[in-house]
């Protein structure tokens, strides 16, 4: 969420436009995750926006075998083995 709209939001709080509940229910709202985009770069590869902060970029090829090794029966145990250990953002 941008300053600038933490900083109106504060505006409207402070003036009484706005109760400090609706102001924290709209900051939480703004701080839904977005989709996630993508397009075809100028190199050909595959641009994914909105994952990180900084587009992920990946050739065909490279995108197929990550495909290819999320549909095995391997990576998905392996999966389950480390779920303890793994980190979610």
């Amino acid at each position: 969420m941008s300053q600038k709209i933490i900083l109106n939001l504060l505006q409207k709080v402070q003036s009484g436009e706005l109760d400090l509940d609706d102001a924290e229910k709209a900051i939480a709202a703004a701080k839904q995750p977005e989709d996630v985009t993508y397009k075809v770069s100028q190199k050909g590869a595959i641009s994914f926006y909105r994952i990180r902060r900084m587009p992920i970029t990946l050739y065909v090829q490279e995108l197929e075998k990550i495909v290819e090794v999320f549909n095995t029966n391997e990576f998905q145990i392996f999966l389950s083995e480390n779920e303890s250990t793994l980190s979610r953002k």
